[in-house]
């Protein structure tokens, strides 16, 4: 696998990470509000990133093997995934009132 494939997982995990800390200080016992918008704005740049750095990988992917980048059936279905995620994300921070 190419070294450029690498950054996607990285950013992925990162957008994770943030969103399960950003869900901890708002449900732990005691709420970080300020704290938990600011990671929430965090994990949607990061979770951005990774899209658009998959979008570019696959992009590239396929212009280094000259036509269809031979990707499996899961990349498909994580690509469906993650959309849906990052979308409820991005109208969960629209409409969020506290």
């Amino acid at each position: 696998m190419p070294n450029y494939m690498f950054v996607h997982p990285l950013l992925g995990i990162t957008t994770v990470g943030l969103i399960l800390a950003a869900f901890a200080m708002k449900t732990g016992e005691r709420k970080y509000w300020t704290l938990h918008y600011a990671t929430g704005l965090l994990a949607a740049a990061a979770g951005t990133w990774a899209f658009s750095a998959a979008i570019l990988a696959v992009a590239r992917r396929w212009l280094d093997s000259g036509g269809h980048p031979n990707l499996p059936f899961i990349a498909s279905v994580h690509l469906g995934l993650a959309t849906l995620g990052l979308l409820a994300l991005t109208i969960q921070g629209i409409y969020s009132r506290g």
